[in-house]
């Protein structure tokens, strides 16, 4: 089973070089298992090694392609030829273990038909006391807005406006707002405020690790006659009680499960967080040119700010 790497509590910033945990740190173990059972019978699936199996060889997967692009390995069907044909080289052992070294955005998953590129990511579900609390989030949130709409329905028109307001310490050393026009608070708060203005609604629902700044889009957004709330707002007693037991990266699953529901959605360019739920999203979009602007990524659902054609990586490689 794969590994997850924990992020370090008293640093977000610090998420490579780390101690690493279960499966179900983040994901539903059971549906994976049981999904990949249906879909490949003749899989064996291992929990952990065992005591004495062989010492694993390690690969990154796209060393063995000739080329990369912004678009993700070259011939990516000719991957596993490339893989045995390195396997045989690389060692004589009977029955090999081999350990998958840590992939980002490497392979374009349109190489595939279009309907298993939709369809692979259900694989995963996210860990089930984490659903649990993001429906009772929006539960409030209806409550206390007095939403109303089809509820059923994948996307909840004409309720509230998401937002994923990325300012956060991580975001702030990887893409520093001197050299990152869209890390700047002021550019991201100045377009989500004029999307939400021109979508209509007048609740927005915002996710962040910054708590000042969540704050402080707060009263921006009142000078718009526009409400902000967040996930720990709409929580309280057992709920809100669960939900602070969860690490930084467990919270941000029910910060996803509530801006897949918004009737309008906004991010910038260099989240992943923000690409996955924009290209969700899409797929209940009636607009189909969603690369060519005005924004990075721009459908009637969704806007993800920044110049158009940049991060091409997250639209290629990233399973929805």
């Amino acid at each position: 089973m794969p590994r997850m790497i924990l992020r370090n509590p008293a640093n977000i910033a610090d998420i490579w070089n780390r101690e690493r945990t279960s499966f179900d740190y983040l994901f539903d173990e059971p549906h994976f298992v049981e999904s990949l059972r249906l879909s490949c019978p003749q899989l064996h699936i291992l929990k952990e090694l065992e005591s004495n199996d062989s010492s694993p060889i390690f690969v990154t997967p796209e060393k063995l392609s000739e080329e990369i692009t912004p678009e993700g390995i070259d011939h990516p069907e000719e991957w596993r030829e490339r893989f045995y044909g390195w396997l045989s080289n690389a060692t004589d052992v009977q029955k090999p273990v081999v350990d998958l070294d840590r992939s980002y955005l490497q392979y374009p998953i349109y190489s595939d038909p279009e309907a298993f590129a939709l369809d692979f990511g259900k694989v995963l579900k996210f860990r089930q006391d984490t659903r649990v609390v993001a429906t009772t989030t929006l539960r409030n949130l209806v409550q206390k807005f007095d939403l109303h709409g089809d509820f059923r329905s994948p996307i909840w028109n004409h309720t509230f406006f998401g937002v994923h307001l990325r300012t956060e310490r991580d975001s702030q050393q990887g893409w520093p707002p001197s050299l990152y026009e869209y890390s700047k608070y002021e550019t991201q708060s100045t377009n989500y405020l004029k999307q939400a203005v021109a979508s209509g609604t007048t609740v927005m629902y915002v996710a962040s690790g910054n708590v000042q700044e969540i704050a402080r889009f707060a009263e921006d957004a009142r000078a718009y006659n526009l409400s902000v709330t967040t996930k720990h707002q709409l929580l309280e007693g057992a709920d809100k009680e669960k939900l602070e037991a969860f690490t930084f990266d467990q919270q941000a699953l029910v910060d996803y499960l509530v801006l897949l529901k918004s009737s309008d959605f906004a991010g910038v360019g260099h989240s992943s967080f923000a690409w996955n739920i924009a290209l969700w999203r899409h797929q209940l979009a009636r607009q189909r040119d969603h690369l060519n602007g005005p924004q990075l990524m721009s459908d009637e659902l969704s806007q993800v700010y920044g110049t158009v054609r940049q991060y091409l990586e997250y639209a290629c490689c990233l399973w929805p």
